[in-house]
């Protein structure tokens, strides 16, 4: 008689392994005119005219320029934005990055070297200046 070989028993559906964020990249020699929209992951090498609107996260590479505004969950500068951004988690502004427009985020890393024009809003969203009885009374004369 032979043995039989034990098979594995079947994977439980919450036990699977879940699937990574897809990762799609632009590379240096693409130019994209419009606007880009996207989930997971998406990394910009190249030149994006107009607006990015994504639930995941973005990187744009050192050679990356985007001439628009950026929402998304996360950003992560290395190249050139000329546009505001606003992030629902985190931006981060790496290495020679270049950031001309406005910042908006909860979290924010900055790296020396960065070059940033424009005004920065840190904090949890939805909470605008000073609240109830902590904001400033007028003055008297």
């Amino acid at each position: 008689m032979t043995q039989a070989q034990a098979t594995p028993p079947p994977i439980a559906p919450s036990a699977a392994p879940r699937a990574a964020a897809p990762r799609n990249f632009i590379s240096q020699d693409v130019e994209i005119k419009g606007t880009v929209i996207f989930e997971g992951n998406l990394t910009s090498n190249g030149r994006i005219q107009g607006e990015i609107l994504s639930s995941g996260h973005l990187t744009i590479g050192a050679t990356g320029v985007v001439d628009g505004d950026i929402q998304a969950s996360a950003v992560a500068v290395y190249g050139t934005v000329n546009g505001n951004i606003t992030v629902k988690d985190r931006c981060e502004l790496k290495g020679d990055a270049e950031l001309i427009g406005d910042l908006d985020a909860p979290r924010l890393v900055i790296e020396e070297g960065v070059t940033l024009v424009g005004t920065v809003k840190v904090g949890p969203h939805g909470r605008i200046g000073l609240k109830g009885s902590e904001a400033p009374k007028a003055i008297e004369k």
